[in-house]
């Protein structure tokens, strides 16, 4: 199957999870006490839309335990940039239907970001994942390696077998669903 008819597949698939909070809960209780999250100081995360996995509650545990948290920003050239927050109040949502900063504060530089959370519609066990299609993680990504990615997901999103990918597309480290845990 090629990308899109995988992405097509799997938004539908993950549509019809059931019992997402409960997974949702488990998946951030194996991330929050994961070693690598644990000793970073900077953490790029997604903020959670809906049908993928809460990333909410995530976010307010890293805040409160100190860590700096910073969350893309799509610009209107159509990169990303990750934004420092200090909480998801003053979030809002963006032509996408994603919660972004309301306001720009700091700006991450790529170099300080330790750990990267990166949504995805679905992955493989060799360390591969489809987006949303724009490759907006793998252009971010493309140029750094020190950056530890982790994808999270529902079990049902992980597909058997191997996805076909390109070049350009950026592989995860470590992935984490409410039964599995996956290193590369």
């Amino acid at each position: 199957m090629n990308k899109n008819d995988l992405r097509v597949k799997y938004i539908k698939i993950r549509e019809n999870i059931t019992e997402k909070e409960e997974k949702s809960k488990i998946i951030a209780k194996k991330l929050l006490s994961f070693d690598v999250l644990k000793e970073a100081k900077v953490i790029g995360i997604y903020v959670s839309m809906k049908n993928e996995v809460d990333t909410h509650n995530v976010i307010n545990k890293l805040l409160m335990t100190g860590k700096m948290v910073c969350v893309p920003l799509i610009n209107n050239d159509g990169t990303m940039r990750f934004i420092y927050i200090d909480s998801l109040e003053n979030m809002i949502v963006n032509k996408f239907g994603t919660l972004e900063p309301s306001s720009i504060n700091e700006i991450a530089n790529i170099d300080e970001i330790e750990v990267m959370v990166m949504p995805g519609v679905c992955f493989d066990r060799y360390g591969n994942r489809i987006g949303f299609g724009k490759g907006y993680y793998d252009r971010y990504l493309e140029k750094d390696n020190h950056i530890k990615k982790i994808g999270i997901a529902f079990d049902e999103q992980v597909i058997n077998g191997k996805i076909n990918i390109e070049d350009f597309d950026i592989k995860y480290d470590y992935l984490f669903t409410e039964s599995e845990d996956i290193c590369i």
